[in-house]
């Protein structure tokens, strides 16, 4: 399912002026929005352009006209990172920003056994094969080519599963992907039958047999290679509960265990992100923040076993945000005596903004000059064309410009609000402002 949905989302990305039906309601219902019935009786047969596709929201009442926007939004905005033409890119936003990823993680919360792989095991495969595969336009095309290969050429690789290689036999072999949440697979109870699995994969070899896994995040079967293991239990008691996956929203980070630290780290992200003109979910994702903010690491070996973060940002980041964690400590600094409270921290109460939309957003200091030129330069295109402001550009996209300052067309393309037409009539006048704030 997630597959599937993931597949559409690309193919929609890839052509806004001719999208299919089928893929189409695929990226309506997957993340939901509930309107998969108003979809289905407003799509038509056939292919569909992005502009006609937004007209159809005139045929709906306020709040369905809503929902269909920002579904159309979703789409505009994943084509802008799909002109960049990598196909990890457009992943890393289709999981993590379009929400497949939690789709992905929900979907899995209610099966009970590993009869087959999970959602999220589809997605980290989809991950990988675009390291492999980065040319977006052909991901897909390669991807197929790829996977209904029965009989490769000689000299080659044959990719597989292990579950299809029982009886088999190659003189070299590499088992891809020995992680911690695979071998044992997170949703198995029994340890031995996963152990086995991973013997088969190694046994399939005559000569060498090449084992890999990321690092970090290894499994705890790699150990066994090297050393005994005594009294290792058989099976394992996984945890059951009823309750849905907790709501994770940049809003909301999880169970809100430290305000004052999640806020802290979301600062030095953008602050990260401004000097390096990159938006910020490329620094660190939320979902990264947040586990940061529960599990406190206090090591490099620590930090390494959360999600999203690598060997690559830990050598860049990780000295940062330790000391970002040890200085937000709740623990007590001398082991005898008894740790401080750890009362969790209520969530913030909402700005006035948030309960009246219609405040202005308070701009940061150091993005107030441009933002301000930015309304100077919005003002005069208005009055020059006889249209209103907003039409030019409206407030969200000139903090996000004032906030990540792009310095090209390509960063351009992700800023909220800017597509190929405004990047065409006004990218060049956008990136010269910015480039002349540049030592605000």
């Amino acid at each position: 399912t997630t597959m599937r949905a993931t597949m559409a989302w690309i193919r929609l990305a890839l052509n806004t002026e001719s999208m299919g039906r089928a893929d189409l309601m695929e990226a309506v219902r997957r993340p939901a929005r509930r309107i998969n019935q108003v979809a289905s009786n407003l799509i038509p047969p056939g292919e569909i352009s992005l502009g006609r596709l937004a007209d159809l929201a005139n045929r709906l009442d306020e709040r369905k006209a809503a929902t269909w926007k920002r579904f159309v939004d979703a789409i505009e905005e994943a084509s802008q990172v799909a002109e960049l033409g990598n196909s990890g890119s457009l992943l890393d936003y289709l999981s993590h920003q379009v929400g497949l990823g939690k789709v992905a993680r929900t979907l899995d919360a209610g099966r009970s056994k590993v009869d087959r792989s999970t959602h999220t095991d589809d997605l980290v495969a989809l991950r990988r094969a675009a390291a492999i595969y980065g040319d977006l336009p052909s991901f897909e095309t390669r991807l197929r080519r790829l996977l209904g290969r029965d009989d490769p050429p000689e000299p080659g690789v044959t990719v597989t599963t292990i579950h299809r290689v029982k009886g088999l036999e190659w003189d070299r072999v590499i088992v891809f992907g020995v992680d911690k949440g695979l071998f044992p697979h997170l949703l198995s109870e029994d340890t031995e039958e996963e152990r086995r699995v991973l013997h088969v994969a190694i046994t399939r070899c005559r000569q060498q047999a090449v084992v890999v896994a990321e690092m970090g995040r290894e499994s705890p079967f790699l150990a066994e290679l090297t050393k005994s293991v005594h009294d290792t239990p058989s099976r394992v008691t996984r945890p059951r509960t009823s309750e849905p996956p907790a709501k994770e929203t940049e809003e909301n980070p999880g169970t809100w265990p430290d305000t004052i630290l999640y806020e802290t780290l979301k600062e030095w992200r953008r602050q990260i992100a401004l000097g390096e003109n990159i938006p910020a979910y490329v620094v660190i994702y939320n979902r990264t923040l947040e586990e940061i903010v529960r599990t406190r690491p206090r090591t490099k070996a620590t930090l390494l076993q959360i999600h999203g973060i690598g060997a690559q940002r830990l050598e860049r980041y990780g000295e940062d945000i330790l000391k970002l964690v040890i200085s937000h400590s709740t623990e007590s600094p001398d082991p005898g005596k008894a740790p401080r409270s750890t009362k969790r921290l209520e969530r913030p109460p909402l700005p006035d903004r948030a309960k009246n939309p219609s405040l202005p957003r308070p701009i940061p200091p150091q993005d107030a000059a441009l933002f301000n030129a930015l309304g100077e330069w919005r003002g005069g295109v208005a009055r020059q064309s006889g249209i209103p402001a907003y039409t030019v550009l409206n407030n969200r996209t000139m903090e996000e410009i004032a906030r990540i300052r792009p310095r090209t067309n390509a960063t351009l393309l992700l800023v909220h609000g800017i597509g190929p037409h405004k990047l065409e009539k006004y990218g060049q006048e956008l990136l010269a402002m910015v480039e002349t704030h540049r030592s605000d």
